[in-house]
Parts: structure tokens; sequence; C-alpha cells
């Protein structure tokens, strides 16, 4: 069995790679999507802070991370693209989470028309 899913399941994000956006496979991009944004908090303002430096660091440097998501101690380990956003209109931080399929899952389908 793949060693990245007998790892101790442990809820939340593992980041084990940034990559460099325009190298991201278009595969990598068309998976189911959520978005994660820092949560504003007396109690959370440092976290809220970091996240917001996480976020402007991957933009500025056109990066994203790889991730392994585990939603709940009890659900499978998920490969993830984190793909940085800032929108501008209200300086939200944000990242998308894109699940990223596995290559056992991934077709070519020729769209031509003849």
């Amino acid at each position: 069995m793949n060693s990245f899913l007998n790892v101790e399941r442990i809820k939340g994000f593992e980041v084990f790679a940034s990559v460099d956006l325009n190298t991201v496979p278009k595969r990598d991009i068309v998976g189911d999507v959520m978005i994660m944004s820092p949560v504003d908090a007396k109690n959370s303002k440092s976290m809220t802070q970091v996240f917001k430096a996480l976020v402007r660091v991957c933009v500025t440097q056109n990066r994203g991370l790889y991730c392994r998501y585990i939603r709940t101690s009890k659900s499978s380990p998920k490969l993830v693209l984190l793909w940085p956003k800032i929108k501008t209109s209200n300086e939200l931080h944000l990242f998308y989470t894109l699940k990223v399929p596995y290559l056992d899952k991934v077709m070519d389908i020729n769209f031509e028309v003849k």
C-alpha cells in the first residue's frame, strides 16, 4: 500500500510540496473546489495574520502548495492543491482548495468534431 495513505490519520492539511503555478497540469485544476479563508476573530488574530502572510508569499512567488488533506479522523486522505488568491476589492486572502485526481482517474478525451 502507498505510504501516502499509511500515515497516521490526523485531520487537517499537511503540505509536502510547493509548485510553480505555471507548471501545474490542467488535469490538476478541474476537480472539486473548496475555498479556505481565515476566520477573523479576536482569539485567532495572530493565526489570521500568518494565513494572510502565507497567501501573500504564494501569490508574490506564483506558487501553489500540494497537500495531503484529511477532513475528519475517519476519512481517507486526499491529494489537494492550494491555489492562492487575494481579492483586491475587499483584501480577502484565500486558497482555492482543488482536489487533485489520481492518475488512474485521469482520462484522455478527444473533443474534436469531425
